[in-house]
């Protein structure tokens, strides 16, 4: 009799067991989708030059921060993401979302020792919202504020010469 009780305490034992490394392990994973997303951000530099001159082509730094805990960045980049623009031009920065939630950055420029030039001293904010849909991905709401708060469609910085 002692035995059939051993055996069945061993047996429940090992079950208990089992939920429990299974539990654990289901915990412990966050949800994995079959799919990331990606999503671009486009910004836009232009050079004025206030004299007959051809428009210089210096190159201007970038810095793209992570506000929100675990935002992703471009190119699996941590805290912040740096980037150039030469002259008139325009880059795409595309940024790897593996889960859903609501996301923040900001985005400036750089001081730079160039001379003669006012750069532009704009901070945009970038808030990217992702939400899932039928175990996807998918892109709810991108925000695009100025320094003044107001809700804009594209990201520019103008930096103008003075020569």
């Amino acid at each position: 009799m002692y035995n059939k009780i051993s055996r069945k305490f061993k047996k429940c034992t090992r079950i208990l067991a089992a939920l429990v490394f299974l539990f654990a392990f289901f915990l412990s994973n966050p949800k994995a989708y079959a799919d990331d997303l990606s999503e671009v951000i486009r910004i836009s530099q232009k050079i004025s030059i206030n004299s007959p001159y051809a428009k210089p082509q210096d190159s201007f730094t970038y810095i793209l921060e992570s506000v929100s805990k675990d935002a992703p960045l471009p190119e699996e980049a941590s805290g912040s993401y740096k980037f150039s623009l030469r002259g008139d031009e325009t880059k795409d920065l595309s940024i790897t979302f593996t889960k859903a939630g609501e996301y923040t950055y900001k985005l400036y420029q750089e001081k730079s020792d160039i001379k003669n030039v006012s750069q532009d001293k704009e901070v945009y904010t970038i808030v990217i919202r992702i939400g899932e849909v039928d175990g996807k991905l998918v892109k709810e709401m991108i925000l695009i504020k100025n320094s003044s708060g107001k809700k804009v469609e594209n990201i520019e910085f103008h930096n103008i010469y003075k020569i």
